[in-house]
């Protein structure tokens, strides 16, 4: 089976934003994952599904943005696909 394909992009806000209840993403440019997952193909050639994209915050950042860093470990991964769908967070070159 194929595996995922994973590699890092970078997504800038422009503005403030909240991105979980109570956490909020200081403006400026991240580091994301953008996710693409296998799907069968007749052909045997692989298709893909849309790009998903995600943050992963370590505790220090998950506390300085207004979240709890304790109840999730060492880092946290968040799902930014919609902000970047609706331009929230924009895809940079990097």
């Amino acid at each position: 089976m194929t595996a995922d394909r994973k590699k890092q992009v970078s997504v800038e806000a422009e503005s403030d934003l909240e991105i979980d209840p109570g956490l909020i993403l200081p403006k400026g440019i991240y580091r994301a994952i953008e996710t693409q997952l296998p799907v069968s193909a007749f052909s045997g050639l692989t298709a893909w599904t849309a790009p998903e994209y995600s943050l992963v915050l370590n505790e220090e950042q998950i506390a300085e943005m207004g979240g709890d860093p304790t109840s999730h470990g060492i880092t946290e991964e968040f799902d930014v696909t919609d902000f970047v769908l609706t331009n929230r967070l924009k895809l940079v070159a990097s």
